[in-house]
């Protein structure tokens, strides 16, 4: 049996974060990544799956958007996206070397940290078990991340949906897509289709979209997403979601009116849901809130005393 003064759950940026503290303090650590979240490889989301590819696509989206706009007269010119495929190795690439330089590389370089690829459980308040193997250490840290919640929509089971882990290793640029949900993600993703070209209609349950921000941002922002092409559509409850051909179908009502819309692809950005399936929380007595986060204190302590909890896992809105 190895013992450590520390283990951090994790291979992210919260789990990086700790990683670097620790070695720096001279603290033998041992790091244990993998998680719940398709396409994660080391530097968790943000690096792989969240901030770095959808950055990439978005900047690949507004110089074609702000290309194909006559803002002078006198000036004409248009362009069109030739090779998708070519834009989508581009941002491979990018994100491959971000996640050697930024994290792979340095993970190499520190002293005090072992790394163990494999998924973590706990067996006791300081005792984690990994690939068969048990791990005592003083204190735990988890960090585990978060992936995309899958609403209960009748029909969903059957339907080959997106997340954002999905949209952001697409094959083919779709004609149309329709995206489930109006806050930051849905905004993003349906903003960046449309300025490829692509017809976007985005369904937000809430009366507003951004509905936790102040009315006036949500107003001038529909109307400025609107101007861009997205098609907006408020109050809008699901009802079920169906495949026709190479199509996908939505079926909603507003108000009461019943509606639907189809396209050829369907994205949902209806929040996040905690990667903790296998770390036997309940074991150790790990509370968790409402939404099935893990609850911290102010100190990022857990409900078990020497259990620490950092980073998306929390619930923190930071993809």
């Amino acid at each position: 049996m190895e013992e450590y003064e520390y283990a951090i759950i994790g291979q992210g940026a919260a789990a990086f974060a700790a990683a670097l503290k620790a070695d720096e303090a001279g603290i033998k650590t041992v790091m244990i990544g993998k998680n719940e979240t398709k396409g994660t490889l080391l530097g968790g989301t943000c690096v792989n799956v969240g901030c770095v590819p959808s950055k990439r696509l978005i900047t690949v989206g507004n110089l074609l958007d702000n290309m194909n706009k006559k803002r002078f007269d006198g000036l004409y010119y248009s362009t069109k996206v030739e090779n998708f495929n070519k834009i989508m190795q581009d941002k491979e690439f990018l994100v491959g070397s971000m996640r050697f330089s930024k994290y792979q590389k340095v993970l190499g370089k520190l002293k005090n940290v072992k790394y163990i690829n494999g998924f973590a459980s706990l067996k006791d308040k300081n005792t984690v078990i990994v690939n068969g193997q048990e791990i005592k250490a003083k204190k735990i840290l988890i960090a585990t991340g978060a992936r995309a919640k899958v609403p209960e929509i009748d029909g969903i089971e059957k339907v080959k949906y997106l997340t954002n882990e999905e949209a952001l290793s697409i094959k083919k640029l779709p004609k149309s897509i329709i995206v489930v949900g109006g806050r930051a993600l849905g905004l993003e993703f349906a903003e960046m289709f449309a300025h490829f070209g692509v017809k976007v209609t985005l369904l937000q349950r809430s009366e507003r979209i951004l509905p936790n921000w102040e009315p006036q941002v949500s107003y001038y922002l529909e109307q400025y997403l609107k101007e861009e092409g997205v098609n907006i559509i408020t109050n809008a409850k699901i009802d079920k979601v169906s495949k026709s051909q190479e199509a996908v179908k939505v079926y909603f009502s507003v108000k009461g009116k019943e509606q639907e819309v189809k396209a050829d692809e369907i994205l949902l950005a209806t929040g996040r849901t905690p990667n903790i399936e296998k770390l036997n929380l309940n074991k150790v007595g790990i509370k968790l809130n409402e939404n099935s986060f893990i609850k911290i204190d102010k100190y990022m302590e857990t409900s078990v005393k020497g259990i620490y909890a950092a980073g998306d896992v929390t619930g923190c809105e930071c993809i």
